[in-house]
């Protein structure tokens, strides 16, 4: 805990917005005039709004030239993947205070006060938000939970908290903020090394820097009062198949449990299933999942010598990371 950073005010200070964007021009169109709208609401002079693009090919450097040009643009000449394009804008932000969204999230324009005073306690890492669809209705997602199950932590769950239990809610624990709709400080993002480019090209990648965080006493909590809207599927439809998407994820959901779980009986249960789920998969032909395997197992050196580098900084063993967010919905459901 001696890494986090002083106490300070955070509710006077400003914030950088970023975001990457891959072949997402329509998307950026639609959606940055509101991200631009809820800086200047929050009024301090030190916020801005910058945009990665990740090589795109559908003319969205000249789109961001010719229509926002008090957007701080970065250009990658080539597709990188969601991680490093993520490294590359937050790397360059001025301030602190990072606001990360997708490029297909709009938001109201007094989202971000809600999330700044979460930073004056120096444990906290990040603060994700509060997202319902385009239609403004449909919740789509809040604080996140994980569960272990079947050899895997099973990170999809969401909650969240009605208006009227907020107040007696206390802290809201979060296993990880969405990159979709996420607050985070830049030193302690910088001092875990970003968004690790194993998982190239998307997917996990935020899970990870969640774990990572609370591994080394640093909290995720929930804010429900920031409010953004989130078009569903609006940056999966600038990706590849689902079928690319699924193999992407199993490899990368390998890549997350061989490189941070430190438990040794969540250890032993974890490699108990993928034993019988490999040989399932023999039997089966699942493809798919071997070739996803297969091509975790060749990453093993890197994910070896990551987790040698930074099992010195973990202060937090898994199963208590894992029980924080349930801790927040069981005094949820005591409050209900």
């Amino acid at each position: 805990m001696s890494d986090s950073p002083p106490a300070a005010d955070h509710a006077r200070c400003g914030v950088s917005i970023a975001t990457r964007s891959y072949n997402g021009r329509e998307l950026l169109e639609e959606c940055l005039p509101s991200l631009l709208e809820a800086a200047a609401f929050h009024g301090h002079p030190d916020n801005e709004v910058c945009v990665s693009d990740d090589g795109s090919d559908d003319g969205t450097a000249e789109m961001m030239r010719v229509k926002f040009p008090q957007v701080r643009f970065f250009r990658l000449e080539q597709r990188s993947g969601s991680p490093i394009a993520s490294n590359t804008v937050i790397a360059q932000c001025r301030n602190e205070i990072i606001i990360f969204m997708d490029n297909d999230v709009k938001v109201e324009k007094d989202f971000i006060a809600p999330a700044l005073p979460h930073f004056d306690d120096p444990s906290v890492f990040a603060v994700t938000m509060r997202a319902h669809r385009f239609d403004k209705t449909t919740f789509q997602s809040g604080g996140q939970v994980g569960r272990f199950s079947r050899g895997f932590i099973r990170a999809w769950e969401n909650y969240d908290v009605p208006e009227q239990q907020r107040a007696a809610a206390g802290t809201l624990y979060s296993l990880y903020g969405i990159t979709a709709h996420v607050a985070f400080r830049k030193s302690m993002f910088t001092q875990m090394g970003g968004f690790d480019p194993l998982y190239s090209p998307y997917i996990w990648e935020d899970t990870d820097l969640g774990y990572r965080a609370w591994k080394r006493g640093w909290k995720t909590v929930f804010e429900p009062r920031c409010l953004v809207y989130h078009k569903v599927h609006g940056t999966a439809q600038k990706l590849p198949p689902s079928s690319r998407m699924l193999y992407v994820s199993q490899r990368n959901r390998l890549i997350f449990h061989w490189k941070l779980i430190a438990d040794g009986n969540l250890l032993f249960w974890h490699f108990f299933f993928l034993f019988w789920r490999t040989l399932f998969s023999l039997i089966t032909f699942k493809k798919k999942f071997l070739l996803a395997l297969v091509e975790a197992l060749q990453l093993l050196p890197a994910i070896r010598a990551y987790r040698q580098a930074d099992k010195q900084h973990w202060v937090l063993r898994d199963r208590d990371i894992l029980a924080k967010p349930l801790e927040t919905l069981k005094r949820l459901g005591e409050h209900r």
